[in-house]
């Protein structure tokens, strides 16, 4: 084989591998909200002083250990998304320097982003005022109270309107909770592109200074800093890829290293590591008691940058059924919850106060029906919706900045090209 046909080859795999690993977190949130529903006390070291939620099976202890707890804990698949989101967005301007890149890039964000957030808010929407929202029925199921605060109270056409119009700005989204990080993706994006247009990639402790700095002035004394902070991290891998992700077993240790900031919790496993986080002056973030996500972001970073770093682990990423889960993931994100809160409560209500099937066994159900409708849901939503949005970003990018826009995508090929990534989600 050619060398630079191999090389190319590799290169491919282990930027294919970020879809997967995308299909893998977008999972973990899924599984994170229907676990903490159903299986509340599987969560309870998440927060401090969550000890005293109530245990209903002796297995759950089982699932709080770390080694189990890192596939759902929640706040760390939404870094890892926040990292790669970093990575991707910049990557052929890592490539090729082009400064119009940035540009394109920051042309489609709007369009790319709300189009399909639009699309699930109305499909949140269209539930609710069908009656179809059921988690006001956790007290007759027996489940996790804190679902009833979503869709407790009537929502009307210009509030879904305006949570549209403000949904790049919003930091809560009622009609669909999860869609808080559109903003973060949002504005993230645009300050990591204004950084790189002004110090271009020669000069990545200027950006870096720049972005940080911006993101005091943008959201003064706010843990959002943080999220912000790791998206511009992702952007920073291009750097550690070409000069240090070939050190043999580096990539190994950076990913063991971030799944162990994945796990991190406030039970005793990490008694070891636990460093109390200070409260900063304004403008500054408040990080105290925030240590829990300051760890996950850390480890999505070193996961991330393991994974492009390891032949091996790019490879088993980059198969057929992760790579599924990574094309469909942004549908699958933006319309689990909505989903877990119409179905998942109404089986859960139908199997064990009407039918009064056992809990166990009417959860074991419903995470079946809900998985099914989702992927389902997520298929369709991928191909009516996701990528004629892809197509529209790049339309709107040509008509704002003509002819340094780029080509445009087939609808059916848009899930893979690159520079139209989602929130991290779409490459």
């Amino acid at each position: 084989m050619n060398p630079y046909s191999a090389a190319a080859s590799l290169a491919g795999t282990k930027d294919r591998s970020l879809e997967g690993l995308r299909g893998l977190a977008c999972l973990g949130v899924l599984l994170s909200h229907f676990m903490f529903s159903f299986l509340p006390s599987t969560g309870q070291w998440l927060t401090k002083g969550g000890a005293g939620i109530p245990q209903f099976y002796d297995f759950e202890s089982v699932l709080r250990l770390p080694v189990f707890l890192v596939f759902f804990n929640g706040s760390f698949p939404v870094s890892i998304f926040f990292a790669m989101s970093g990575y991707v967005l910049t990557k052929k301007y890592f490539d090729t320097n082009d400064p119009d890149l940035l540009r394109s890039g920051a042309a489609k964000r709007y369009p790319r982003l709300v189009i399909p957030a639009l699309v699930s808010m109305i499909f949140a929407y269209a539930l609710l005022k069908a009656g179809l929202m059921c988690t006001q029925l956790a007290p007759d199921i027996g489940s996790a109270g804190w679902p009833m605060d979503a869709y407790k109270s009537p929502v009307g056409v210009l509030e879904v309107m305006w949570e549209f119009l403000s949904l790049p700005f919003a930091g809560t989204v009622p009609i669909n909770a999860p869609l808080w990080t559109i903003m973060l993706e949002f504005i993230g994006s645009f300050l990591m592109f204004a950084t790189y247009a002004l110090f271009g990639s020669r000069r990545p402790v200027a950006a870096a200074i720049l972005f940080a700095v911006l993101s005091m002035l943008v959201f003064r004394a706010s843990f959002v800093q943080v999220h912000l902070l790791t998206v511009f991290a992702g952007s920073l891998l291009h750097y550690i890829k070409r000069e240090w992700l070939g050190i043999p077993a580096l990539p190994v240790v950076m990913i063991v290293a971030g799944m162990i900031g994945g796990a991190y919790d406030f039970s005793p496993w990490f008694d070891w590591a636990r460093i109390p986080m200070p409260t900063l002056p304004v403008p500054l973030p408040d990080l105290a008691g925030k240590e829990r996500e300051v760890f996950n972001a850390l480890g999505a970073f070193l996961l991330v940058g393991g994974v492009l770093g390891s032949n091996a682990i790019a490879r088993g990423l980059s198969c057929r059924p992760f790579a599924y889960l990574g094309k469909i993931s942004f549908s699958l994100y933006l319309l689990h919850w909505p989903i877990i809160c119409s179905l998942s409560f109404g089986t859960m209500y139908l199997l064990k106060v009407r039918n009064g099937i056992d809990y166990l066994w009417a959860v074991g159900v419903t995470a079946i029906v809900t998985m099914a409708a989702v992927v389902a849901g997520a298929h369709l939503f991928e191909i009516l919706v996701d990528r004629w949005a892809i197509r529209l970003a790049g339309i709107f990018s040509v008509y704002i900045l003509g002819s340094h826009g780029p080509r445009l995508p087939r609808p059916q090929d848009s899930h893979v090209v690159a520079g139209q990534a989602a929130p991290a989600f779409e490459t």
